[in-house]
Parts: structure tokens; C-alpha cells; sequence
């Protein structure tokens, strides 16, 4: 059952287009990687979707409801959560008061966000451990675990992350992709623009190779993940690597 569907979605910055009606959907359930060149419009399609910055032409549908030109906040209250690239903590707020920010939209509900607080540490012990700790001071890896936990505290139905793997040591990585393999299992939605194409591939269930604001290809992960002309045209002999 489609969860997300993009049609003919077109964005551009001044004259420069970004998107050019591009389509593409997710199913409920599933793993989606959107891979390709640096400029290719991974980010600005995340974006798009969770209402950050505003569309040129076409649709977005979440759950068979159009949620195009809806403000983000909004957007977050449907069930859709983004775990933005850079991370973006607030720095000098703890690690907890960071996870509470992250239920804004369930603030009313105390005793549901000190249980998804307690979920998440019980996800990454590591923030437990740190829970009184200014988010500013921790590691990249313990900083994208907690965006990770952050975009969790709204208890969304579909997570949409931004190259969640940035600037991590191996060690991170592998957790933040358990992480999402573990996110499926529990019943939610994934959707992640990765440099690690094929790491993405790897952990997803299907894939859209994006390539200067197109859709270029897309299919089942594991074929595109033995498709040599795919990693030497669309993404690189370091991405092969």
C-alpha cells in the first residue's frame, strides 16, 4: 500500500531548478534509499515533502491526502518526522530537554513522552548516560543519535532521514543503520538520502537514483546493488568502493 506519493513535483532556487517533475513513491513498510551525485536534489525532495521549503509545481500525498503547501509543524503532526542533514541538535539545551522538544507535538501527554524518552534510551543507552550533558558537547555519532531519537519523539509513522551517516566513524554507522533496519521491524516507514549508496542499498528495500533533479532510475535495491553501469555512471567509482 503506497504510504507517500510525489507527483510531478518541481522545485526551483531563483532560475536554477532543483526538481523537475519528478515522481516517485514509498510503500508502507518498506526501506526506500534516494541515492546519487552531490546536487542532484536529494535534499531539496526531502525537503519538499516535509514542507521546508516551497514547491514549484506538482503534488505530494501522504495517506492518500495531499499535504503540498501545508506548513512543516503540520506536516509533523500527520505522522511524519525528518531528521534533518547536519543533525541541527540545539547545543545548548541537555540531551533530554532535546528528546522533549522532539514530542512538541504531543506536549500535553506527559506520562506518553516520559515513556518515549525511556524508549529511546533503551534504544541509544549511550543518551541515558548523557542525559544531563549539553547536546553541543557530544561526539558526531552520540549527535546523530539523538536527532535520530529527537525525530522519534513525535512517534511518527514514516522517518525521513538526510544523510544520516555524515561524518561518522564506521562503528556509527553500523548503528544508525541497525537502527533503521530495527525501525522497519517495528512497523515504521523509512526514507533516507545516503552518500553511503551502497550501504543504502544494502539495508533498503527499494531505490531512486536521483540525478540533476530526475529520476534517473529505480527498482528493487538488490538489483540496482549489482548494477556496475548504475555505480559507474550515477554514482561514482568511489561510491563502488
Amino acid at each position: 500500500m503506497s504510504l507517500l506519493q510525489v507527483q510531478n513535483l518541481s522545485v526551483s532556487y531563483g532560475k536554477a531548478s532543483a526538481l523537475n517533475n519528478m515522481s516517485m513513491e514509498v510503500n508502507e513498510g518498506e526501506i526506500v534509499a534516494v541515492i546519487g551525485p552531490n546536487g542532484a536534489g536529494k535534499t531539496t525532495l526531502l525537503k519538499a515533502i516535509t514542507g521546508l521549503i516551497k514547491v514549484k509545481g506538482g503534488t505530494v500525498l501522504y495517506k492518500d491526502n495531499v499535504i503540498t503547501g501545508i506548513p512543516a509543524h503540520n506536516i509533523l503532526g500527520r505522522g511524519i518526522s525528518h531528521v534533518p542533514q547536519g543533525r541541527q541538535v540545539f547545543g545548548d539545551q541537555s540531551v533530554e530537554d532535546n528528546l522533549i522538544l522532539g514530542a512538541f507535538t504531543i506536549k500535553k501527554e506527559k506520562q506518553k513522552i516520559q515513556e518515549l524518552i525511556e524508549r529511546e534510551y533503551e534504544r541509544f543507552p549511550r543518551l541515558k548516560e548523557r542525559r544531563k550533558q549539553q547536546a553541543g558537547t557530544l561526539s558526531g555519532g552520540e549527535q546523530q543519535m539523538l536527532a535520530v531519537s529527537r525525530a522519534l519523539m513525535s512517534d511518527p509513522d514514516f522517518v525521513i532521514l538526510d544523510e544520516p551517516s555524515m561524518g561518522l566513524s564506521p562503528i556509527f554507522v553500523k548503528q544508525i543503520f541497525d537502527t533503521l533496519l530495527e525501525l522497519k521491524k517495528s512497523g515504521k516507514t523509512v526514507m533516507v538520502v545516503e552518500q553511503l549508496a551502497m550501504a543504502a542499498l544494502a539495508i533498503s528495500d527499494r531505490a531512486y537514483v536521483l540525478q540533476v533533479g530526475e529520476v534517473k532510475l529505480h527498482g528493487q535495491s538488490r538489483d540496482l546493488l549489482r548494477d556496475d553501469v548504475l555505480i559507474k555512471t550515477y554514482l561514482g567509482s568511489t561510491s563502488a568502493n
